[in-house]
């Protein structure tokens, strides 16, 4: 009895020794397997073991795929952590267990991504042998599985449940998901079914949610003269309800709430495809289009729109069809019918008045035997709201080398508040043009077919400047740049072209209103272009120009043509600040200038301007003139500006008496801050006046001052010639007269303090043949000696003080001492006389009792009448 015992005692021992045995070996096929398989840092709790099975509380493990062929790439890594896990297997052979089946009640796996995706490819190989591993359990069941998934906007949740089956033939693959850290009644339905035809894989694939989504995926190898990979995708999807909304804010992807109330018919897209598998797999060292060997196709259908941010609300269709072989088109065609209502556009171009409330465009191309290299394509946009276009374009791509080529652009703008600059805008603008278009790299070019068109209206608020029925025509335009990525590289902007700009009436508060005309060229980049013209104004006066504008400086060369005034003064036709007192009435005007403007200080850097006047004359307020000539030289910075004449003539000067020619000469300089106050630097002044001269020295006048004087030396005036200016005749006489004649010039008018004229001895005569002063002798006998002695009087003093106030009234103390031979035996007689005379007065009437103009005319009794009426 003690023998038997002692024998079921050992098979006891012995078969929980073999049970141990067999455990360890199971758990070591297990982590040999899991090291094979790069896991790491495996830690797990055991509950029960078994034979053929195993219960975990706890498992966790940390998994980093090796990735060493590039250092620069994106690495991640794997942490998953299980609870409740059940696995069971069975014995193929003593040490070969073959997993059955594994449950999991929860599933945490949380994949971490570091780094940048880098363009950098490795070598890639199909496997020899798509059989399913033979380690994989025949079920798995994961209760729940929680995956933590990196996104754009961090970390990304997504929870749900998950069943696996297979057969020796097929691997299925069950799951629920929802995004987010919960597991909600609404799910997303995904299923996946693997299995091999003919030692080749096959897979479908099916993605459901509700009635909002349905995806259909099957593709699969095949084995004929080549290996092909071949594939059709369906899919089709509705507005989502309530739940995945909130579901998919879990994940940041917010979708516009207007699509509830538009998307009220399905988005639908099908995709086909046959290709040669060998050469995608040499995607690293061919050119992408020599990968497609094969057909492909794919339609896609927005029968409803599509608000999506930022961007605008799309409808329409696409659809594409190639058929390659060895990279090269044996058949193509591309289609599309597209529109986008409210389009968002970018802030720079609204605020330029670019918008726009719908876009359609169409899109067609299609072609046998075509290269990749030239790929034919038609399009046709439209746009409707303040921008109204209409484009048709045929166009040529370069798909190889990434060029684009457009012989025929047709394109027709209107729009109906185009703002240039912040003060500036066009209305009404409307362009046209013809022409061709290329784009290589970052390069593009513009080449107009036909004269090109702009037309609008030009309203630049801050000069208070519009052009009316403005039109630019650009003939034989050339425009070529680079695109910097982001914008065009303005600077680098080159254009060529003839140019014409016709503004039918140019209106601004110092010009009349005239039509103006610009003839010329552009040629260069903007950052050095050059601008040759002329500019035309009413057809009379023409100025030619050569502009070049820098990077940061503008330099104009100008030339005023001829302009001859006996047909009338187009000056005065053009400015309305030309002095209205000023008449030129013969003559002619040229000029010619430089200017220098600095772009970055907004300011005059430098300009000189000469402007020639030749044999002008004229009327300025009741003066008559003839004869001006002389040359005025313009030099002016950024401060100060200098303007002088060496040389300034006139022939002759009617002011009731005539003189001249008079000379003269002087500079004026001033700063721009106050043009008005400068310094007036006269070098000479002489004027033949009456038989003799009138003079005044070089001085300097400071006409920031109230008050301006100057002196005036009278030399040499002929008596008698003076006196026959009067309008009376009763006075004649003879002699020379010289003096000095100071002058103050104020705000308040022009004024004679103490002036002194005196006759040049021997002296004159003086003889005085007066009816009404007889009639007064007659009466008064104290007058009889004046008026006889006046009758023939020999004077050897003739001198008088003068004064003129600034009313017009003019003093004269006259002093004479002389004789008449006939009276009393030609004994002296000594006179002083006071007399006051309106010399405005007289003046005017001077110039009336002359033959004068009417405008002058009409000018003198204006005068006269505000004189009598003070």
């Amino acid at each position: 009895m003690k023998s038997l015992v002692q024998k079921i005692l050992a098979v006891l021992t012995f078969g929980a020794l073999l049970l141990a045995l067999v455990g360890l070996v199971a758990f070591w096929q297990i982590n040999r397997l899991i090291t094979d398989m790069g896991v790491q840092s495996l830690d797990y709790r055991i509950e029960k073991i078994r034979l053929s099975s195993a219960h975990f509380s706890d498992l966790t493990f940390h998994y980093t795929p090796d990735v060493t062929a590039d250092t620069n790439a994106v690495s991640t890594s794997h942490q998953v952590n299980a609870a409740d896990v059940r696995i069971t297997w069975d014995w193929l052979g003593v040490f070969s267990p073959q997993l059955l089946s594994i449950d999991v009640a929860q599933l945490h796996w949380h994949i971490i991504q570091k780094g940048e995706i880098s363009s950098a490819t490795s070598n890639f190989a199909l496997p020899e042998d798509w059989s399913i591993p033979d380690f994989l359990p025949d079920t798995l069941h994961v209760h729940r599985v929680q995956l933590i998934l990196p996104c754009p906007s961090g970390e990304c949740f997504l929870t749900g449940k998950l069943n696996t089956q297979q057969t020796e033939e097929k691997l299925s693959l069950h799951g629920q998901f929802s995004p987010g850290a919960e597991l909600r009644s609404q799910y997303i339905d995904v299923s996946v079914d693997y299995r091999l035809n003919k030692q080749l894989p096959a897979l479908t694939l099916h993605v459901t949610a509700e009635d909002y989504l349905h995806a259909e995926l099957a593709t699969q190898l095949q084995d004929a003269d080549n290996l092909l990979w071949s594939g059709e995708v369906n899919a089709q999807a509705h507005y989502p309800e309530t739940w995945l909304l909130e579901a998919l804010a879990d994940w940041h992807i917010s979708l516009d709430n207007q699509w509830a109330q538009t998307l009220n018919q399905p988005m639908t897209m099908r995709a086909r495809w046959q290709l040669a598998v060998e050469p995608l797999l040499q995607y690293d060292i061919l050119p992408w289009h020599k990968l497609l060997h094969g057909a492909v196709e794919m339609d896609v259908d927005m029968a409803s729109p599509i608000a999506v941010e930022n961007i605008g609300t799309f409808s329409g269709k696409a659809a594409l069809r190639i058929n390659a072989n060895e990279g090269a088109l044996q058949a193509y065609e591309l289609s599309a019918d597209v529109s986008v209502a409210e389009p968002v556009l970018p802030a720079a171009w609204q605020s330029l008045g670019i918008d726009m409330e719908r876009v359609d465009i169409r899109l067609a191309s299609r072609a046998d035997a075509v290269s990749f290299s030239e790929l034919p394509v038609q399009l046709v946009i439209r746009t409707q709201g303040k921008l109204q276009t209409n484009a048709d374009v045929r166009a040529s791509i370069n798909a190889v080398d990434k060029t684009l080529h457009l012989p025929d652009v047709q394109l027709d703008a209107q729009l109906a508040q185009f703002h240039a600059l912040p003060d500036v805008h066009i209305s009404d603008l409307n362009l046209s043009w013809r022409g061709a278009a290329g784009w290589q790299g970052n390069q593009f070019t513009l080449r107009a077919q036909a004269p090109s068109r702009v037309q609008g209206d030009l309203h630049a608020t801050a000069w208070s400047l519009d052009a009316r029925s403005t039109k630019l025509v650009l003939d034989n335009l050339a425009v070529s740049g680079v695109w910097d990525g982001d914008a065009v590289d303005w600077d680098n902007l080159h254009i060529d072209a003839a140019a014409q700009l016709n503004i039918a009436q140019l209106q601004h508060p110092q010009l009349h209103t005239k039509p103006w005309q610009w003839r010329g060229s552009l040629q260069g980049s903007l950052a050095d272009l050059t601008a040759r013209g002329e500019v035309t104004v009413s057809n009379s006066v023409v100025v030619s120009h050569v502009v070049k504008l820098k990077a940061d400086e503008l330099q104009a060369d100008w030339q005023l043509r001829d302009s001859f005034l006996l047909a009338g003064n187009p000056f005065a036709d053009v400015s309305r600040g030309w002095p209205p007192l000023l008449s030129l009435t013969q003559g002619k005007v040229k000029g010619e200038g430089k200017v220098t403007f600095d772009l970055n200080k907004q300011s005059l850097k430098k300009g000189v301007a000469t402007l020639m006047l030749n044999d002008i004359s004229g009327i300025y307020d009741t003066i008559l003139f003839q004869g001006l000539t002389t040359n005025l030289s313009l030099s002016a910075g950024p401060k100060v500006f200098t303007l002088a004449t060496e040389a300034l003539q006139v022939k002759q000067i009617n002011k009731g008496f005539v003189f001249g020619p008079l000379r003269a000469a002087g500079i004026y300089e001033a700063g721009w801050e106050n043009p008005t106050e400068g310094k007036l630097m006269v070098q000479d002044v002489y004027a033949d006046v009456i038989g003799g001269s009138v003079t005044t020295p070089a001085q300097v006048f400071d006409l920031s001052k109230d008050k301006q004087s100057l002196v005036l030396t009278l030399d040499n005036i002929d008596l008698g010639l003076l006196l026959q200016q009067h309008p009376s005749s009763e006075l004649s006489g003879s002699g020379r007269i010289s003096g000095t004649v100071p002058i103050e010039i104020t705000a308040k008018g022009v004024s004679v303090p103490n002036g002194v004229v005196a006759a040049r001895p021997p002296g004159g005569q003086l003889q005085l043949h007066s009816e009404r002063a007889e009639a007064l002798a007659k009466s008064q006998p104290s007058m009889k000696l004046i008026t006889d002695a006046l009758e023939d009087f020999h004077y050897t003093v003739l001198a008088s003080e003068v004064s003129y106030d600034e009313d017009g009234k003019l003093l004269l103390a006259l002093r004479l001492e002389g004789r008449n031979p006939a009276l009393e035996n030609g004994r002296p007689v000594h006179f002083n006389i006071n007399l006051e005379e309106d010399l405005p007065a007289m003046i005017a009437s001077i110039q009336l009792s002359n033959q004068i103009s009417d405008i002058v005319k009409k000018r003198l009794q204006e005068h006269l009448r505000k004189r009598s009426a003070r």
